[in-house]
């Protein structure tokens, strides 16, 4: 692992063996800290369908890599011009309800595809944004178009709520909730509608009490605050019992190989009974193929998302997605 992570190139692994269970997922977590990709684990002797699986999630992440410009690394001038000359777009992903597979909700992602260099990955730049007061106006940019496309969704007859990700800066910047929460207020949409997703580390222990603050704020407004990659860190819990969060999305790392690792497994369950004693909803992240979206559902609680369902897509394919679903539904025939 650490030959191929020196390599510094977009690498995927498939970790084969018939050892403990126990020492697979100390190996994935080597591979994840080695800045590898883990497409899955196979246990021998391998299944060919499985490995099938296994494979064709490979060519999706080498097609998702070849459309990611690895040379060009922006700056925040770069950034900022881009800002300025509206280079930037918004995706979203649905969400479904896993009890009847009903479209409940989309999540907008930021989209940079820079008139030279290709597609941006937003690891590339968000990261930079995040040191500067312009990840401020790149959430007022994403905000901003999300409220009106979840506004144009609802006229069009689809009453859902759009997820929108929210960065440490954002949340305690009092002028940038502000401009949100007008931004709202000045819409055709409510306040219920929005979903703000924070991870573990944004809600930051040493802004805990400005965190707090922003967030009772936000709450008293109508607004959904979420709590994702839940279950990474080592104060997932603390974070429940400290902030008024109203959803938790579990760690895709959980939802992998769930049909078959009794640790993950261990963890869903645990999950599921915490959400359904403190009252919140549960969306399942990264879910690949029918079989995980079929374990899933047998818990009959939350939502679910990921590439089986649908990937990131432009506003305008939502609808036409949405018709395709309804026609396929897989849960729905379950």
């Amino acid at each position: 692992l650490r030959k191929l992570s020196e390599q510094k190139k977009a690498l995927s692994i498939i970790l084969c063996s018939a050892v403990d269970e126990s020492v697979l997922c100390t190996v994935s977590k080597m591979v994840e800290a080695s800045n590898l990709v883990l497409l899955g684990q196979a246990t021998k002797p391998i299944e060919k369908d499985h490995l099938s699986q296994l494979l064709n999630k490979s060519v999706c992440f080498s097609c998702a890599s070849s459309q990611q410009n690895p040379g060009f690394q922006p700056s925040l001038i770069d950034i900022q011009q881009a800002l300025e000359n509206k280079e930037f777009s918004v995706h979203y992903q649905p969400k479904v309800c896993l009890d009847n597979g009903q479209w409940t909700g989309i999540e907008a992602f930021i989209r940079w595809p820079h008139p030279v260099y290709g597609m941006i990955a937003p690891n590339r730049f968000i990261p930079i944004a995040e040191q500067d007061d312009i990840i401020n106006a790149l959430f007022i940019y994403i905000a901003k178009q999300a409220i009106t496309d979840l506004a144009n969704l609802h006229k069009q007859g689809w009453q859902g709520t759009v997820a929108i990700n929210l960065a440490a800066k954002n949340l305690v910047h009092f002028e940038t909730m502000q401009t949100m929460v007008n931004l709202v207020a000045d819409s055709e949409v409510s306040s219920k509608d929005i979903i703000l997703e924070l991870t573990e580390r944004q809600a930051l222990p040493t802004q805990a009490e400005l965190s707090l603050e922003a967030m009772a704020r936000l709450n008293m407004k109508g607004f959904k605050l979420s709590l994702d990659d839940f279950g990474t860190g080592f104060s997932s819990l603390q974070q429940l019992d400290y902030f008024p969060f109203s959803e938790v999305k579990l760690d895709r790392s959980f939802v992998d190989n769930c049909q078959s690792s009794i640790f993950n497994q261990t963890v869903i369950e645990f999950c599921m009974t915490l959400a359904k004693r403190l009252n919140l909803n549960v969306v399942f992240e990264g879910i690949e193929d029918l079989e995980t979206l079929n374990f899933l559902r047998t818990f009959q609680y939350g939502s679910a998302q990921g590439f089986f369902i649908a990937k990131p897509m432009p506003y305008e394919q939502l609808l036409e997605w949405h018709q395709q679903w309804q026609l396929q539904n897989p849960i729905q025939d379950i």
